[in-house]
């Protein structure tokens, strides 16, 4: 599997998780981190190594870290990119 190659039922959890975290941003920081955290789990154990993982993982340490230095926009922002980016390369 190359990194073009996110099986649907992953892709389809990782958006899932992303928009939860997204909409958790705010009045929920604890949902929204551990939809974070999940996330990275899921992008480390389930996701082929690559530029696309890479990414991801990245994006969850950036959006955590954003969420607990208490800046709400930029980890939606985080969360959107990476929602973005999970779509990218797909059919």
């Amino acid at each position: 599997m190359n990194d073009d190659e996110v099986p649907t039922d992953v892709r389809d959890t990782l958006g899932q998780l992303l928009s939860e975290a997204h909409d958790a941003v705010g009045e929920r920081p604890e949902t929204a981190r551990d939809a974070i955290d999940t996330v990275d789990r899921v992008a480390t154990n389930k996701l082929p190594e690559g530029d696309r993982q890479d990414r991801l993982e990245h994006g969850c340490r950036a959006a955590a870290d954003a969420l607990d230095a208490g800046d709400d926009a930029l980890a939606r922002e985080y969360l959107r990119a990476m929602t973005r980016r999970l779509g990218e390369g797909t059919d």
